[in-house]
Formats: C-alpha cells, sequence, structure tokens
C-alpha cells in the first residue's frame, strides 16, 4: 500500500506540473488586450491634409475677409496672412491618430459624409465630421471640441471649407470670471 501513496503523489507531481506547463504556455499566447486596441484601423491623417491646404494657401499668397469677434464687438478687415501654419495651427494640431485616442473612436458614415465621435469623456475632442466631393477629396472639415475641470468649461468648434474658408467659434466659461464668445473668420 505505501507505494501506491507514493505512486499517487508522483502522478499527482506529474499531473500539476504538466497543468502549469500548459497554463504558461496558454497565458503567454494569449491575446494581450492592449495590444489589440494599438492594431486598429488608422483614422483620417488631418495634419497631413493641413499642411498641404498650407502649402497650397501660401503659394496662392491672395488676401482673404477676416472676421474676428469677441462677444458682442467684431472687426473685419481684408488681409494677406504670411504664416498658415500659424493661422491654421487650431486645425493642424488635431491628430485622431494619438494614442490616447486609439480604441475610443465611434465612426459611422454616409453620402459622403464621415462622422467620427469618441466616447472617452476625458477627450478633449468629441467629435470630427469630413465631408467628401465625388471624386472622394475632403472638400469639409468639422472638429467639435470641450474642456471641462473645475476652473473651466470650453466649447470650441472648428469649420473649414476647402477653397472657401474657415472659422473657429469658442465659447468659455471661467470660474468667477464670466463667460466669453470668440469667433475668427477668414473668407478666402
Amino acid at each position: 500500500m505505501y507505494w501506491w501513496i507514493k505512486k499517487i503523489s508522483r502522478l499527482q507531481r506529474i499531473a500539476v506540473g504538466i497543468f502549469v506547463s500548459t497554463a504558461s504556455f496558454f497565458a503567454c499566447t494569449a491575446t494581450n488586450p492592449v495590444k489589440q486596441a494599438h492594431t486598429e484601423e488608422k483614422q483620417f491623417d488631418i495634419p497631413a491634409f493641413f499642411q498641404q491646404e498650407i502649402q497650397h494657401l501660401s503659394e496662392t499668397k491672395k488676401e482673404i475677409n477676416k472676421t474676428v469677434a469677441k462677444d458682442s464687438s467684431a472687426e473685419t478687415k481684408k488681409v494677406l496672412i504670411q504664416d498658415w501654419e500659424k493661422e491654421l495651427s487650431a486645425f493642424s494640431s488635431i491628430d485622431l491618430n494619438k494614442a490616447a485616442y486609439i480604441g475610443h473612436i465611434n465612426k459611422d458614415s454616409s453620402d459622403h459624409l464621415v462622422r467620427l465621435t469618441l466616447d472617452d469623456p476625458t477627450a478633449d475632442i468629441s467629435a470630427v465630421h469630413i465631408r467628401y466631393d465625388q471624386q472622394n477629396n475632403p472638400r469639409e472639415i468639422l472638429i467639435f471640441k470641450k474642456i471641462n475641470n473645475l476652473l473651466y468649461q470650453t466649447t470650441e468648434s472648428l469649420s473649414y471649407q476647402k477653397d472657401k474658408g474657415y472659422k473657429i467659434e469658442k465659447q468659455q466659461d471661467v470660474w468667477l470670471l464670466g463667460s466669453n464668445h470668440y469667433t475668427i473668420e477668414g473668407k478666402f
């Protein structure tokens, strides 16, 4: 009987060893959900689009009608923009392919319009809409941003229409200082 107990404990040790080895093997080859999120589809490259627009606008060198408004006062002038990169920096700084947005973008498209919405409440971008022409080239980009913290709340909408113009609207509510509404609009 003693040999049977020794044999069982030896068999148990072998079984436990096989179980641990198998479990370790599958644990090492199991798919990591973080790695899956990084393999998601690349989104429209907004910075590259605006780099092309900046280059095009810099080469054309034509004057635009630019309106700057704060609350109820506004001023419009015909100006020649010398630095389009600075002028359109609010647009070109938006990059939907940042690691912070991966796995949080929902895509919906219909009739030459792609709507991208972010489901992360901490993200500074809430939505991006891209309208394409009949040749599938981007013609209009709308970006909706929001920042909400203890000191202030800001909502911003950026609109760019190829060969027509751009508009940036910002509503800012600052704790103890009140609210302000800003608009910058340029028409080509």
